[in-house]
C-alpha cells in the first residue's frame, strides 16, 4: 500500500495493513514486486511481516509422516496453490487429528498455520488463528512467532499489538530458537518501533533492532536499515547526519544477495559517478 506524497516521493505506510505484503515462500501468491526505482522516485521501508508473507521455506517446511497416507501433504499443496476445491475446514480437522496422533512437528504446524493465515480461500485465515490456539504456541518458538504475526496483522482475528510485540521480543531473546527466526522477530519488533505499532515511535530502538536482526541472520533487514542511512525514514528524530550514502552502502552489503539491497547499492554508486 502506497501513500503518495508528491509526484516524486512515496512515504512509508503502515506495513502490516491488509493488502501489504512481505517476503515469504509459503503462501500461494508471490509478494507484489518491489519498487525498482532509485532515489529519483523514492523508496519505502518495507515491513518484515506483512499480510501475505510471513515465513521463508528455509525456516518452515512440511515434514509429514508418510504413514498419514499423504492426505495432509496433498491438502497442503492445494492450500499453497490456492486451489478452490480445497475445503479448509476439513483440512483443519485433518491437521488436528494428525497433530493428536503425533504425525506433525511444531515447525510443520507453524507452516500450516501461516499458510492458512495468508490464504485467499474463504475462512482459511480464521482457521489459521484457531489452529495456533488449539495446538498451543508454547511448544515451539515457530508457533509463538506465527501467533505474533497473526496478532500484529489482525489476520484471522482481532489485532493485539502489545501482545504481539511481547512475543516478538520473547522469541528474539530465546537462545533455543533458530537464529534466522530470532532475526525475523527482531526485525518485526523494529517495524513496531519505527511505525509506532503498539509502542511509541522510537527511531533509535528501530535502528538497533534492525542491526540485531541482521546479526541474527535475517539479512533482509539490511534494506530497511540502509534506507535509514539514506535518510528515507527517521531523519527528523535522528542525531545522525543523514543522508549518509557511504554508511548506507555498507549496510546494504550486509544484506548479501538480497535483491533490494543490491539494487540500492547499484543506484547509489550510479549517483556518485
Amino acid at each position: 500500500m502506497w501513500i503518495k506524497a508528491s509526484k516524486q516521493r512515496f512515504l512509508p505506510s503502515g506495513m502490516l495493513q491488509r493488502g501489504a505484503r512481505y517476503h515469504v515462500d509459503i503462501p500461494t501468491q508471490q509478494p507484489a514486486s518491489l519498487t525498482q526505482s532509485g532515489r529519483q522516485t523514492g523508496q519505502r521501508a518495507e515491513g518484515e511481516l506483512s499480510l501475505g508473507a510471513h515465513f521463508t521455506v528455509e525456516l518452515f517446511t512440511m515434514s509429514v509422516d508418510p504413514g498419514w497416507f499423504g492426505q495432509i501433504e496433498r491438502e497442503w499443496k492445494m492450500l499453497r496453490r490456492g486451489d478452490p476445491s480445497l475445503n479448509p475446514e476439513k483440512f483443519f480437522r485433518h491437521v488436528l487429528s494428525a497433530n493428536k496422533a503425533g504425525f506433525l512437528s511444531a515447525e510443520s504446524l507453524a507452516a500450516i498455520a501461516s499458510g492458512l493465515l495468508t490464504s485467499p480461500l474463504h475462512g482459511a485465515p480464521l482457521l489459521g488463528r484457531r489452529l495456533l490456539e488449539r495446538v498451543g504456541i508454547n511448544r515451539h518458538p515457530t508457533l509463538r512467532l506465527a501467533l505474533a504475526v497473526s496478532l500484529v496483522t489482525a489476520t484471522g482475528g482481532d489485532a493485539d499489538f502489545e501482545t504481539g510485540n511481547a512475543i516478538f521480543e520473547d522469541v528474539m531473546k530465546d537462545d533455543s530458537a533458530d537464529g534466522r527466526l530470532r532475526g525475523l522477530a527482531a526485525a518485526a519488533l523494529a517495524d513496531s518501533a519505527r511505525l509506532g505499532r503498539g509502542m511509541p515511535v522510537d527511531v533509535k530502538k528501530a535502528v538497533t533492532l534492525y542491526d540485531r536482526a541482521i546479526e541474527l541472520g535475517h539479512k533482509a533487514a539490511a534494506h530497511n536499515l540502509g534506507l535509514y542511512w539514506e535518510g528515507m525514514w527517521g531523519a527528523e528524530s535522528s542525531n545522525e547526519a543523514l543522508p549518509n550514502s557511504a554508511r548506507a552502502i555498507q549496510t546494504y552489503k550486509r544484506g548479501g544477495s538480497d535483491a533490494r539491497c543490491q539494487l540500492r547499492i547499484s543506484n547509489l554508486l550510479e549517483a556518485v559517478q
